[in-house]
């Protein structure tokens, strides 16, 4: 009996993702209160915030468009529930946590549910490593998992390298030597005895080709892009014995899992990077242009639009884009620390700020959903799921209903 999923919240530990049905949390502080032996007066002395701890109402369920079942979901999550682990909560944001109390009960439908506690391990402000994006989908690691999941599709689809042996390639290398490294062979060395001259500078004039109607765009694209990257491994496949020495069945698809590789070395050192401080919003999204184009030129040439055999990494190669454009709201956004809220029927962007934050900060809020989304209309909603800052005073749901 499957549940409708837009009905909950989506929170996550670690890698798991989460549907809750209701959350609580602590959010006062602790105070004693001295009763003196004579008077009216009781003195109250303040002693800090309660710890901030969530207890979460969790479905276990074979959901619509969930990578895993119910059972699966639940039996990952009990394995690492004795572990220290990121928590995204709806409301605060992200945080190192540990569990506390853990109750699943499993009703006549083979639906399984549990009260679960989060208990804070650390200070309670976001640790997301790009600034402080609180949806499970935004910030370094979240950029992280989702190439991670491209690299792994890849090289089930015999697309890509094996993912052990790509975390190896040195890109600061030459593609012979880098291969060597990664492969622990010698490709360079294994020059085709009937590759000649001429068939060396045809290869090249093709690479070049290619490049240039991909990249006429961007000429000033870093070497990790797609385009460049493809280009330069089919040029040095054609001339040496790179593709035999990686396991790959051709120079073309040599130079296509060399392109992966690079794509998902330039998102993993963009992503990190845009945690510095000194780095401009214009270079960030340079890097993001850069990095959006890449991807559409890796689902292009794979052809994963085309084959159905291919959907895997076609939909990883899209969560890997919509990862990177949450990262990249956070790192350049006036608002460090966002939810995802779905409007569930037209309304106007005003009356959703006033209803989330209240009457006296709507003007602001309003400006700041305006730019966190792209909004068409300006001032108007239509349905759909948006980022909005976090730690709205309003509902406690993340649904906006116009006629609530």
């Amino acid at each position: 009996m499957a549940l409708d999923e837009t009905e909950l919240f989506v929170a996550s530990w670690g890698d798991i993702q989460l549907f809750v049905s209701k959350l609580e949390w602590e959010a006062g502080n602790t105070q004693v209160i001295h009763d003196l032996a004579a008077g009216d007066e009781h003195p109250v002395q303040r002693r800090g915030a309660h710890i901030r701890k969530a207890t979460a109402s969790l479905l276990f369920d074979d959901f619509d468009g969930a990578r895993e079942t119910g059972v699966s979901a639940f039996r990952r999550f009990q394995a690492a529930s004795k572990e220290r682990r990121i928590f995204t909560h709806p409301i605060d944001g992200s945080f190192f946590a540990v569990i506390g109390e853990f109750k699943p009960t499993t009703d006549d439908h083979s639906i399984t549910t549990a009260t679960c506690e989060f208990i804070p391990d650390a200070v309670i402000p976001p640790v997301s490593p790009a600034g402080g994006g609180t949806t499970t989908v935004s910030g370094e690691g979240s950029v992280v998992a989702a190439a991670d999941d491209v690299a792994q599709e890849l090289s089930d689809a015999k697309l890509g390298f094996p993912p052990t042996q790509m975390r190896k390639l040195d890109f600061s290398k030459s593609i012979n030597v880098s291969v060597d490294i990664a492969f622990s062979v010698s490709a360079s060395v294994a020059i085709s005895a009937n590759v000649s001259a001429s068939a060396t500078a045809d290869a090249s004039a093709t690479a070049s080709a290619s490049a240039s109607a991909s990249v006429s765009a961007s000429a000033t694209a870093s070497a990790f892009a797609f385009a460049s990257a493809y280009a330069s491994a089919l040029a040095v496949a054609q001339a040496t014995a790179v593709a035999q020495a990686s396991g790959m069945a051709s120079a073309s698809a040599f130079a296509f899992a060399f392109a992966s590789a690079a794509l998902d070395a330039d998102a993993r050192a963009s992503v990190a990077r845009w945690t510095d401080e000194d780095v401009s919003i214009r270079e960030i999204i340079i890097d993001a242009t850069r990095l959006s184009e890449s991807i559409a030129i890796m689902i292009e040439v794979g052809g994963f639009e085309t084959d159905l055999a291919l959907w895997p990494s076609f939909r990883s190669a899209i969560l890997l884009g919509e990862a990177i454009r949450s990262a990249v709201v956070a790192a350049t956004s006036e608002t460090p620390s966002v939810i995802v809220v779905r409007v569930q029927r037209p309304i106007a962007l005003l009356t959703v700020a006033a209803k989330v934050y209240g009457g006296f900060d709507a003007q602001t809020r309003a400006r700041q959903i305006a730019s966190l989304n792209d909004i068409r209309t300006p001032g108007w909603l239509d349905p759909g799921d948006y980022l909005m800052p976090a730690k709205p005073v309003g509902p406690s749901s993340a649904f906006i209903d116009p006629e609530g």
